[in-house]
């Protein structure tokens, strides 16, 4: 399950419509914004990552239904999920599957006393 996980496309979440505007109109800029699921009251995510607790990196996976990662990354804050990310595009799978196994035995561990 976690490495279907880990081969799951970059999500990409704005929606770009080109627009004229009109002479006289006042032209606004774009806003990138962090969707919720349809059926549940979520925490207001703030557009910048490296700005997000803990809890919100575990919710903002949670919702996308990465249940295996929240667990994985339940002490990371939004700097350490961009760090991730960027590793995770310059490795191959199995090299990044292998490092959170590693990272996640401790706590097998601990849970198994």
């Amino acid at each position: 399950m976690l490495f279907k996980e880990l081969k799951v496309e970059h999500i990409c979440e704005t929606n770009v419509v080109p627009v004229r505007p009109k002479e006289d109109a006042t032209v606004g800029f774009p806003t990138l914004a962090v969707s919720s699921p349809k059926n549940s009251v979520s925490p207001i995510f703030s557009q910048n990552i490296l700005q997000w607790t803990q809890k919100q990196v575990h919710d903002w996976l949670l919702e996308r239904n990465l249940v295996q990662m929240s667990r994985l990354l339940t002490n990371h804050d939004g700097r350490s999920l961009l760090y991730l990310s960027q590793y995770m595009n310059n490795s191959q799978p199995q090299q990044i599957l292998n490092l959170l196994q590693q990272d996640s035995l401790p706590r097998i561990n601990e849970n198994a006393q």
